[in-house]
Order: structure tokens, then sequence, then C-alpha cells
């Protein structure tokens, strides 16, 4: 979960000890956190939002927002009940000591609750939050994945609208990331693994796909992007290691567009060994 903000890069990601085997198979995930300010001396800081609560069952996937002088960090939290997962934020006045807001909300019909995790949240050009988040739609007996839309005017009271993206398949669209580079939006979320990319002119779609969208390659396994330096695009994702059932080494590349709305993935200069 990358995020970049007054000269720092931060990498928040998701601290796992048993393979996604803790918790009953919920992972007990919290937020770890390096961060750099030249992408080649990193930080490592204590754990940025943690497990304190013995229903917590995994602090699952989420993003960072800064706004009016705080730091806002939005994630769901998966419970060792089986009740809707909540979706939650903490909040920070430095980048690195966080504090929950026990201020939860769940998604509610026509939008599965149970399943709600990685809430991408951005703020529009007129001042106006959005917030996505992955989940299904609804529909009798079957459902499709989707990425549920809210919106907010303050980060803490949030409306349901229309999804963003409805899939055609029953598999949900995982840690979505929203951009926007030239001239062109982006939406990136995941299935089965791979990362993929979509673009289009206006803000919320309609989203084209190139031929080609897989982002970088199919083995990088949910990439997420934030905004750097000149208004560049890193993404930030991992290889899985071998013999490990969850997990892996975090891996860098640079995103360029092209005219056409395609993208093309770069090494980062500052950490090429080939530079």
């Amino acid at each position: 979960m990358p995020y970049a903000h007054d000269g720092t890069f931060h990498l928040f990601y998701l601290f796992d000890r048993r393979g996604h085997k803790s918790k009953w198979g919920l992972g007990a995930h919290q937020w770890a956190h390096a961060a750099s300010e030249d992408l080649v001396h990193w930080t490592e800081y204590p754990i940025a939002i943690g497990i304190d609560d013995e229903k917590e069952g995994s602090i699952c996937t989420g993003s960072i927002i800064f706004h009016e002088g705080r730091y806002y960090a939005f994630y769901a939290v998966r419970m060792c009940d089986g009740s809707p997962a909540q979706l939650t934020a903490a909040v920070s006045e430095d980048g690195i000591h966080f504090v929950k807001s026990h201020r939860v909300f769940t998604l509610q019909p026509p939008y599965d609750g149970a399943s709600a995790r990685d809430p991408k949240v951005i703020r529009d050009a007129g001042g106006l939050f959005h917030m996505f988040v992955t989940t299904s739609l609804l529909q009798g007996e079957e459902g499709r994945g989707c990425l549920a839309h809210l919106v907010s005017e303050d980060l803490a009271d949030w409306k349901t609208v229309d999804p963003l993206v409805v899939l055609d398949i029953g598999d949900q669209p995982e840690c979505s990331d929203y951009f926007r580079l030239g001239e062109y939006y982006y939406l990136v979320y995941s299935n089965f693994g791979t990362a993929r990319y979509f673009f289009s002119t206006q803000p919320f779609g309609p989203w084209q796909a190139p031929e080609e969208n897989v982002v970088a390659e199919q083995a990088y396994r949910v990439p997420k992007a934030a905004e750097w330096k000149d208004g560049r695009i890193l993404f930030a994702g991992f290889y899985v290691d071998p013999d490990v059932d969850y997990g892996g080494t975090v891996c860098f590349y640079e995103a360029r567009g092209m005219a056409d709305g395609r993208l093309e993935f770069l090494p980062v200069a500052e950490m090429d060994e080939n530079q």
C-alpha cells in the first residue's frame, strides 16, 4: 500500500507470520511500515495499525489519504465471529503513529458485507471523497464481483451509490487502485492473483482495456500505486517467495503513459542496479 506525501514515500504492507493461517485462517494481518525520501535508503517503523482486540481476525489491505493536516488510513477488519467486515479508519498526525477511530460501518444490500475489504479512498476535483470497496453484488443466490462505490463530504459519513465496476464473473476485484496520469484516469484491480488496468477519459468510466492490460506481468501480485515526485506513478507489489503460502518480496515499477492510454512498466531509476 504505497503512499507518497511531502517528499516521503511510505510503503505500508501486510505483516504475516504464518502464511495466512493465524486467527483460524483469517491471517491476523497487521499494517507494517517502511519509508524513504530517496527510494534508496529506507527506515522501518513499528507496526502502524495492529490487532489490539481479540475479535479482530485481520487488518486488511486499504489506502491512505491526507486531509486537513492528518493522514487517514482506511481499511477493513475481518471479524473472528464471521460477522460482516467492518470498514473503518485510523488517523495520524505524522504518518507513522496511527490511532484507531473506532468509527465503523458495514456494507448493506445489495452488497455482500461479509466480504467487504480493500477500501480505496480518493478525492475528486470538486472536493468530494470516493471510496471503492471489494465485494460482490448480490443477485438472488448468485453474486458477481464488484467494486462498491461510496461518497462522503467529510471522510466520516458515507453514502452508497452505484457500483464503480460490476464483473461478469463471481471472482471479486481485489486491491483496487485509482490514479490520473496525463489525460487519462486509470483503475487497477486484481483477479486470480493478476493485476490489470483500465483507462478512461472520464473520472469514473466508462472504462476501456487495451489488448494487453496486465500490470508489469502476471506473476506480479496485488500491486498498488502512488504518485511520486514530478507526477511519476510508482507501483509496489510482490513476487511470491519459494516455499511460502502467502507473501513474498516487494518490487517496484514505474508506469509511463502513452498517447493512446496504454501504460508501459519500467524499472524505477533510483532502484535500478544497472544505472
